[in-house]
């Protein structure tokens, strides 16, 4: 019998297994992810960016209102201000602003980690999504002390309102014939509406009360969005839009997008371990996590190819980094290296 470094029987097979699985083990963790960033692909990520100085600010401004008791929640405070405050005008104090809370809209090279400031988007704008052509981009700012959606044309630089009616619009996407679905929160009710080109004014398609987030399949018979059931529960349901009927939940979770094909819809959802992202079929089959991070992982959106995930992960110190996944959950990287970004959209 061959005796590994002078031990033998039983105890020597056991002490070759084990270092053989460990070797494995740290051959893989050390190889890293299967792709380098020149694999990514060249289509422009839309992110909020805020500098480290902003960073420090906004964190300082966190660590007052936590001790005056305005923050309950420290782990999600930076998303909700994000996600609805901003947008609301609920922190669009001359304090707030001093402190970078609003950010702007940057255009984020994934390959090369460049950050580019786009002139037409005034500060506090938030990117939503892109055409199927990826020659416009939806995102929100306020106008008139409400905030509403604005198309921006990247070949010529023009921009023009998408809504106009008297209510707070927070949420967009495209539909795959040039329509575009949007939330409008009025009178305490927020439903998503569609506007069809050429087809009159927008038209609710969700009962509400409180619906929010589109997103849009390619092949147009499916809208996924987000609706809240009360302050803590929210879920994911989906419509057919051509023909409006009852929503179908699919599951718990939020910021719902789907890939390329119309295959899947990928989102994050809460755990006992925090915010996972999850993806999960339009007829709400085959739902399971992907990836295997331990951090906080917000608003996944996919790449224009399908094959990667950016999404936002949140630290303990409430940073905010944009990070990215293979599809099959394998693979994670940063992408924002200096300062802090959210709300991507590939």
């Amino acid at each position: 019998m061959t005796r590994v470094l002078g031990v033998g029987g039983t105890g020597a097979m056991r002490a070759l297994r084990t270092l053989v699985v460990l070797g494995a083990w740290l051959g893989v963790a050390c190889a890293g992810p299967s792709y380098q960033y020149e694999d990514l692909p060249a289509e422009p990520i839309a992110i909020v960016y805020r500098t480290t100085q902003d960073v420090e600010l906004v964190q300082d401004l966190l660590k007052q209102r936590a001790e005056k008791g305005k923050v309950k929640d420290p782990q999600n405070a930076t998303f909700r201000l994000e996600d609805v405050g901003s947008l609301f005008g609920l922190y669009n104090t001359k304090e707030d602003r001093a402190a970078g809370l609003l950010g702007r809209l940057a255009l984020l090279d994934a390959q090369t980690r460049a950050i580019e400031l786009p002139e037409f988007a005034k500060k506090g704008s938030r990117p939503l999504a892109w055409s199927p052509d990826r020659t416009r981009l939806l995102f929100t700012n306020v106008r008139r002390g409400k905030p509403h959606v604005f198309e921006w044309h990247r070949d010529t630089g023009d921009v023009r309102p998408v809504t106009s009616r008297h209510a707070d619009h927070l949420d967009a996407c495209f539909g795959p014939d040039g329509s575009v679905a949007f939330s409008s929160v009025e009178n305490n009710r927020s439903r998503v509406f569609i506007w069809r080109p050429g087809g009159g004014p927008p038209q609710p398609v969700t009962p509400g009360p409180f619906d929010g987030q589109p997103t849009w399949s390619p092949t147009g018979e499916h809208l996924v969005y987000r609706s809240m059931l009360d302050r803590k529960r929210e879920v994911l349901r989906v419509i057919d839009p051509r023909d409006p009927g009852e929503p179908r939940t699919l599951a718990p979770g939020r910021r719902p997008t789907f890939t390329p094909d119309g295959r899947w819809v990928v989102y994050s959802a809460k755990t006992r371990k925090g915010w996972k992202l999850y993806k999960i079929r339009p007829d709400g089959g085959g739902r399971r996590r992907f990836g295997e991070s331990p951090r906080q992982e917000h608003q996944p959106t996919v790449s224009p190819d399908g094959r990667f995930v950016a999404y936002v992960e949140e630290t303990e110190t409430r940073r905010q980094k944009i990070w990215i996944r293979a599809i099959d959950g394998t693979g994670d990287r940063p992408l924002v290296f200096d300062g802090d970004g959210f709300q991507p959209a590939w």
